[in-house]
């Protein structure tokens, strides 16, 4: 095992440069995941850990060792693709067996790993089948069982799950966690998905145009967003932004407008604030709660846009004079509301975010 760093880590290709000076240090045994749009430096990012690409300027070590002349063979490393990249002329042992070290005990030796693998892999019952007649899924535990058996000292991950389909993602989702767990390696993950990044990760890494916007746990993330990209980017449906005005700083909180003109207060610290700065105030779809068009405790007038019945929740969405893009409230259970039903919503002055106007994020108060 061994902790992966970058110091200063830049990589261009011609003029463009895809990652921007990368300060960043992933831990010995941890399970991080990068995040971030397409285009946004996730897949150089490991491309460049593996060896598969040169580094532009700075350094990255592996362990304590710096990589950046090393070939890929010698760093350590072992790459899953999202193509699954198996031969398919081979059998399951002998692609699971394939770039293995030839250990002390000879051939027997090598089968009992082979099968050991296999097992906590539940491929032990396909080894003498052929990749076309494994499912989606039985691939994939093929290609993460072959990176095992190379002993790596750290496993890259390269949007392993997206070509499986819903049920499928649920399984491997475990089996990776669970997988983690037992042989503790340094992982590092790609991926688009919402889900598996919050479900995975010791640490998220969140990146745009090639730069980090924040990194930490995934609920501080979800939590206490860095900024408005991060705000919107973490959580399905995402952060519900609206802009505004300030109106006073108080001890309470923040006091802003809303473009209705409603006013509402956010429970953070607003040191530094003036009056009629611009801002933008964010909450999260489930701590909104709906009340009828006359109730007068709430804070924003809107009309249902359309409902979407989850089972165990419904997401309602809303537009209003105040809201820019239609905003999302997630209820409890089963909830039906007609399009352009009347409404107001309640904004908890706890749950509210408040961004300034460069886009950071303001300190939220302890309830």
């Amino acid at each position: 095992m061994a902790k992966v760093e970058f110091r200063k880590l830049s990589k261009s290709f011609d003029r463009t440069e895809l990652v921007k000076g990368l300060d960043l240090c992933i831990e010995d045994g941890e399970f991080a995941v990068f995040v971030g749009p397409s285009g946004c430096g996730k897949s150089t990012l490991l491309r460049l850990i593996a060896g598969l690409e040169t580094i532009t300027s700075g350094e990255m070590l592996i362990g304590d060792q710096l990589v950046n002349d090393l070939p890929p063979a010698k760093r350590g490393v072992a790459m899953v693709f999202q193509s699954y990249a198996l031969y398919p002329h081979m059998t399951v042992y002998e692609n699971l067996a394939f770039g293995m070290k030839k250990p002390a005990g000879g051939r027997a030796e090598l089968r009992r790993r082979v099968q050991d693998v296999a097992t906590t892999l539940q491929l032990d019952s396909l080894m003498d089948r052929l990749p076309r007649q494994l499912s989606g899924g039985q691939r994939q535990r093929v290609a993460i069982g072959r990176s095992i058996l190379r002993e790596p000292r750290v496993f890259l991950l390269d949007e392993p799950l997206s070509n499986l389909d819903a049920a499928l993602r649920v399984q491997m989702r475990m089996e990776l966690a669970r997988l983690h767990q037992e042989i503790g390696n340094t992982m590092i993950y790609v991926t688009h998905d919402q889900v598996e990044a919050m479900t995975l990760a010791d640490r998220i890494v969140v990146l745009n145009e090639g730069r980090i916007e924040q990194a930490g746990a995934p609920l501080e993330l979800y939590h206490h967003p860095a900024n408005l990209f991060v705000a919107r980017f973490i959580g399905s449906p995402n952060m519900n932004i609206l802009p505004a005005k300030v109106v006073s700083v108080e001890s309470a909180g923040v006091s802003v407008q809303l473009e209705d003109g409603s006013r509402l207060v956010a429970a953070v610290d607003g040191r530094g604030l003036q009056a009629g700065e611009p801002v933008h105030l964010g909450i999260r779809p489930e701590m909104i709660s709906l009340r009828p068009a006359d109730a007068r405790e709430a804070h924003l007038s809107c009309q249902v846009l359309a409902t979407e019945a989850l089972g165990e929740s419904t997401l309602v969405h809303v537009t209003g004079p105040a809201i820019q893009e239609p905003m999302s409230a997630r209820l409890d259970g089963v909830h039906r509301l007609a399009g352009k039903t009347a409404v107001r919503l309640q904004l908890p002055p706890q749950a509210c975010h408040l961004f300034d106007s460069s886009g950071y994020s303001r300190r939220r108060q302890v309830a």
